[in-house]
């Protein structure tokens, strides 16, 4: 019975958590299953196109300035000092700077693909592509960082349920069309979750401009943008070892490998995006112990993931044998992969570095992720079997030693980060 009890209390505690986990639970399995039937009317060489336009919007991310990153720190911040018409002009700025970054990225893909004419039809789509799809992607960044109350995350969670049934429909353009159609349904997924995100934004504001909410933003947002950077260009770099030392064809390949690398990246990052703000909120109002929450909320994150990476591994090869043979020799690094996926979901645990403001403690956790997967990725393409299972292993063993970088990271409480913090908000 009491049992029982403790079971209801936890429910009802973190009922909008579990809702929003178990919403991009799902989303990310039937996105990651109506990804690999994609493959299957892609070739290895088309893909490897796509994949090499992505990689490159990667280092595009540096137009950024972490404007956005630092919106979702500062916002709920503020909300939670009760300082609300500052957490306006900061969303009201963030907003503008989204706009204009989107313009410019946009822009870059299109002169990209216009200058670069001869390069053939297929490349030029997925630029093309990429070109309109991108300033959606930076608005819906934008738009997610605005949610921060119980019900706002309630209603983002429908909207994540909401998409499910279009991710099947659309199968049909890749069926019907090949890579132009994989591209065209790319940018169709993006400007529908763009759409509904911004229909039922829980912050309605135009767009404005603050010179000192600006500056605001980009002295917590350098920090940030440094973190974001470094961690999407960490996760390049076993697409960058493949492409540099086996080619298009081989990045194409490598494709189901990498959709295994990153299958629980999304669910951590929108638990992240769920428990970023609600603790930073906290941390504001009481100094919570947030280095512990995170930490036990990675490790519960693993446990919870456990099984459906178990099922992932025994079914993985059946599934690409029979659905999209083309690939069958990635098999075995996409199993590897998935276990990969699994074991970086405890970096989930390093939203205390922005919630706090632990800069050194975030520095140093870049320093070895940087330096551990650039290793592991090239130096596990020349050993033993090499190639993709190389790059792979490579990969898990980069990532079983950042769980003691990120355990000795996050364990501290940093209280000069704290006092720093008490000293600015007393100055203002």
């Amino acid at each position: 019975m009491k049992n029982l009890v403790w079971a209801e209390q936890i429910l009802d505690k973190h009922r909008t958590m579990l809702f929003f986990t178990s919403a991009n639970l799902g989303l990310q399995i039937a996105s990651f299953c109506a990804q690999f039937v994609s493959l299957r009317f892609v070739p290895p060489g088309d893909m490897g196109i796509w994949q090499f336009v992505t990689m490159v919007e990667v280092y595009l991310m540096f137009s950024r300035l972490g404007v956005v990153n630092a919106m979702n720190r500062e916002y709920p911040f503020l909300c939670g000092r009760g300082d609300f018409e500052q957490a306006k002009a900061i969303v009201r700025t963030a907003q503008t700077y989204s706009i204009l970054n989107g313009v410019v990225a946009s822009a870059i893909f299109f002169v990209i693909g216009i200058f670069r004419y001869q390069w053939g039809p297929a490349w030029r789509i997925a630029l093309f592509a990429m070109a309109l799809s991108v300033p959606a992607q930076l608005y819906l960044s934008y738009l997610e960082g605005t949610y921060r109350a119980e019900n706002e995350f309630h209603r983002l969670s429908i909207l994540r349920l909401v998409q499910i049934p279009l991710l099947g429909i659309t199968l049909v353009l890749p069926w019907r069309l090949g890579l132009a159609g994989f591209c065209l349904r790319s940018l169709l997924l993006a400007l529908v979750s763009t759409i509904l995100a911004h229909r039922y934004r829980p912050v309605r504001l135009p767009p404005g401009f603050s010179m000192p909410q600006f500056k605001t933003l980009i002295t917590t947002g350098w920090h940030l943008l440094i973190w974001n950077y470094s961690f999407q260009l960490a996760q390049s770099f076993p697409r960058l070892a493949v492409v540099t030392l086996g080619g298009i064809t081989a990045l194409g390949l490598f494709t189901p490998v990498n959709w295994c690398m990153v299958a629980l990246g999304g669910l951590s990052g929108s638990i992240s995006a769920y428990l970023s703000p609600v603790l930073t909120f906290r941390y504001a109002k009481a100094r919570v112990s947030v280095g512990v929450i995170a930490l036990k909320a990675a490790m519960l994150i693993v446990l919870i993931m456990i099984p459906a990476v178990v099922c992932g591994f025994f079914l993985l090869p059946a599934a690409v044998l029979k659905l999209t043979p083309g690939y069958a020799l990635a098999i075995p690094a996409a199993r590897l992969a998935l276990i990969v996926s699994l074991v970086d979901c405890f970096s989930i645990a390093t939203i205390k570095f922005a919630a706090t403001k632990a800069w050194r403690a975030m520095y140093v956790y870049l320093f070895f992720n940087i330096v551990l997967r650039f290793v592991g990725c090239f130096a596990g393409y020349h050993i033993g079997s090499g190639g993709m299972l190389g790059v792979t292993a490579g990969m898990l063993v980069s990532s079983i030693a950042m769980l003691l970088v990120t355990w000795l990271t996050v364990r501290g409480e940093t209280l000069p980060e704290i006092e720093a913090e008490t000293i600015e908000s007393s100055d203002e």
